[in-house]
């Protein structure tokens, strides 16, 4: 079998779209023929001008050095021929993601050990000039009139001296390099800690190929990313000291990813209603539990698991991601409507909110079982608040899970309560 090790890290993202979970779907090509390309002395296809290659059969392709925040479950691998549409002349035959023990490899770790090595060495020479140091004092102390002259105790003091300067000496040097190597080694864990992930991951794919293939590999899909949007107001002062009535406002997003890959210069998406499509299993056979990965267009989505569902069931209702053709907004204004209202307790303050939301379908047909959920406030356990809702009638006098028509709607909207201790309702 023809094997082919690719490093991942040599070739940049592509896109990046920024799932509104913790997921994100990072798209990176490797460029695969049946063309030669030289292989480098660690065994390591080089990123060039050439392409990877293929052989007719079955191929192994090892993906190294990817990010171990990776999704296993749903490692998306799309065979694709260069102008963007699937090959038909390979198919993938199995794909196993791992995680390999790379840490022999790690430059950080290698050069913490190389460093706790040369504190090691630098310590035992400490310990022997303290060793050396004690034995010259005790034999000093062993000196006696009866076994030494005059004259050789003067001697032996002024090697006493020279030899116990020279210690001193020798040991300051060692412990100012010994604390030398200790600030290294504390920057050395400091940059480790400022690390989020690591890239010791590894895809093994097998792909068969039947005849010349010229491919390129999209994946995959990462976990521990997150964006938020984020908003600045600007007003400016005009020359009569006023704000002007000219403002503008801002809309920015913040993107947090810890994977350890550079998305530099990649193209970014931030996915924001979504689509849900109910399935029924119509086959005469009972699925078995397990992981479910959705894909819509040739795009991961999101993942789920199926419980067991025997044949003429309902597997599921499956959420098919954000719909960018159906805009909606949503607004909350809030009103004082009486304020000081004395009774015979105590002064009450009357606040009137009212929530409205806008819905533009931007699709050339209309758009079928379309839910709208949202909550209200609810009266809580302090006896001081209390919250009654005015529209819709109908919600008012509605009981749990059914659903009442509202009557000045010109759709003929349904309303429900869905947890009416919640304060959750839905619209359809």
């Amino acid at each position: 079998m023809n094997m082919i090790r690719i490093l991942a890290p040599e070739h940049p993202i592509t896109s990046v779209t920024v799932l509104k979970s913790s997921k994100a779907e990072v798209s990176r090509t490797f460029e695969i023929s049946l063309k030669y390309v030289p292989i480098t002395g660690d065994g390591f296809l080089t990123v060039s001008d050439a392409y990877f290659m293929l052989q007719e059969g079955r191929n192994k392709v090892i993906l190294t050095k990817l990010p171990t925040t990776i999704d296993e479950q749903p490692a998306q691998i799309s065979l694709l021929n260069l102008d963007g549409t699937p090959s038909e002349s390979t198919h993938l035959s199995d794909t196993v993601c791992s995680v390999a023990d790379n840490s022999r490899d790690d430059p950080a770790r290698i050069i913490l050990r190389s460093l706790e090595i040369q504190k090691s060495g630098l310590q035992s020479e400490k310990e022997m000039l303290d060793t050396q140091a004690k034995v010259l004092v005790a034999y000093a102390r062993s000196l006696t009139g009866q076994i030494a002259s005059i004259k050789d105790v003067d001697t032996f003091l002024d090697a006493f001296t020279e030899r116990g300067r020279k210690n001193i000496e020798a040991a300051m040097k060692i412990e100012e390099q010994t604390a030398e190597v200790d600030n290294h080694i504390q920057e050395e864990k400091r940059e480790r800690a400022q690390v989020k992930g690591s890239v010791n991951t590894e895809i093994c794919l097998v792909i068969t190929a039947c005849g010349e293939a010229r491919l390129r590999l999209l994946l995959v899909i990462v976990n521990n990313t997150k964006w938020t949007p984020t908003y600045e107001f600007h007003v400016i002062t005009g020359e009569d000291g006023k704000p002007s009535r000219n403002v503008s406002f801002h809309y920015h997003a913040l993107v947090k990813q810890t994977t350890e890959e550079d998305w530099t210069d990649a193209l970014l998406t931030l996915s924001t209603v979504t689509i849900d499509s109910r399935i029924k299993n119509d086959s005469e056979y009972r699925l078995l539990p397990g992981p479910v990965s959705i894909i819509l267009d040739n795009k991961y989505v999101s993942s789920t698991r199926l419980s067991v569902v025997s044949n003429s069931m309902d597997i599921s209702t499956f959420t098919l991601g954000d719909d960018p053709s159906i805009i909606i907004s949503y607004e909350c204004f809030s009103d004082v409507t009486q304020e000081g209202i004395h009774t015979l307790a105590e002064p009450i303050d009357i606040t009137t909110y009212t929530k409205t939301i806008n819905i533009h379908n931007t699709h050339p047909f209309p758009v079928e079982n379309l839910v709208i959920r949202d909550a209200v406030r609810v009266s809580g356990s302090d006896k001081h608040i209390e919250v009654l809702l005015r529209k819709p009638q109908e919600l008012v006098e509605a009981e749990e899970g059914e659903f009442a028509e509202v009557s000045d709607s010109e759709d003929k909207l349904l309303v429900r309560w869905e947890r009416e201790k919640d304060g959750l309702y839905e619209y359809k």
